[in-house]
């Protein structure tokens, strides 16, 4: 019975060194590719040090093309085409670089920068008071950051309606309760608009215009003419249809134009 025991614990000890075994094989890939990924950034960013823009564009496209991406990866690609005059790709990784991290104040001015660059005539209507704070709101966090915020008010609602129903014996408590109850759900209300939007905003289709185009009131190449668009323009896409986009620029004129002059953001 003894030796039996003793066989069936060496077997799973066994095992257990098998599966320790096999999960480290597992990982190691990504180590070394985790580690591949680091040394070429750092060149990368070497490279840009050292003014060498051009190997720093294809190194940092190199790792894009391996499916790595980050907000830094992108701000730095971004930066490295304004360095060259490359205003079109600039904006669109530096477009990128923002939509990953909205509060960074270097890709900020950066995109700025690139935007000023770029030579339009289209001027970006200016928001409403309430819609540039209710942006700047839905900001504030990421989508999954709003969600956590929805589990715990949805949490403190549950606590509140137990303690009002169960614990509360006063008429004042009881009013304080569903005082305290309602101020949460309009809150909650208020957080949970903040979570589409937010999710909405992420979710957005926009897009660059990489060479100059022309703005067609139809999706076709004989629809009249709107107006002239400038490489390096942001458009938001409206609408698809064949090979064509319906877009809206930033002064809020929309049109159509043909997929293959916009790179997505």
């Amino acid at each position: 019975m003894l030796s039996q025991l003793k066989r069936r614990s060496l077997n799973k000890n066994h095992l257990v060194r098998i599966i320790n075994g096999v999960l480290i094989l597992l990982c190691v890939p990504v180590f070394i590719f985790a580690q591949d990924i680091q040394a070429s950034f750092q060149e990368a960013n070497t490279a840009y040090r050292n003014e060498d823009y051009t190997s720093a564009i294809n190194l940092y496209n190199g790792l894009i093309n391996q499916g790595y991406t980050s907000s830094k990866l992108n701000y730095n690609l971004g930066t490295a085409y304004l360095k060259v005059d490359s205003i079109a790709l600039a904006n669109l990784y530096l477009e990128r670089a923002l939509k990953q991290a909205p509060f960074d104040d270097r890709i900020q001015g950066n995109l700025s920068l690139a935007r000023s660059k770029v030579e339009t005539d289209i001027y970006e209507v200016p928001q409403f008071i309430l819609k540039r704070f209710w942006d700047v709101w839905t900001n504030i966090l990421s989508p999954n950051g709003w969600v956590i915020v929805q589990v715990l008010i949805l949490m403190l609602i549950l606590i509140i309606v137990y303690y009002w129903q169960f614990k509360s014996t006063g008429i004042l408590r009881r009013r304080l309760g569903l005082m305290s109850l309602f101020l949460v759900v309009v809150i909650g209300i208020m957080f949970l608009s903040g979570t589409y939007a937010a999710y909405q905003m992420r979710a957005q289709n926009s897009g660059i215009v990489m060479f100059e185009h022309q703005l067609l009131s139809g999706p076709d190449e004989r629809a009249p003419i709107i107006q002239e668009i400038s490489s390096g323009v942001k458009v938001i896409i409206l609408d698809e249809v064949d090979e064509w986009l319906r877009v809206e620029l930033l002064n809020k004129e929309a049109g159509w134009i043909e997929e293959n002059s916009i790179v997505r953001i």
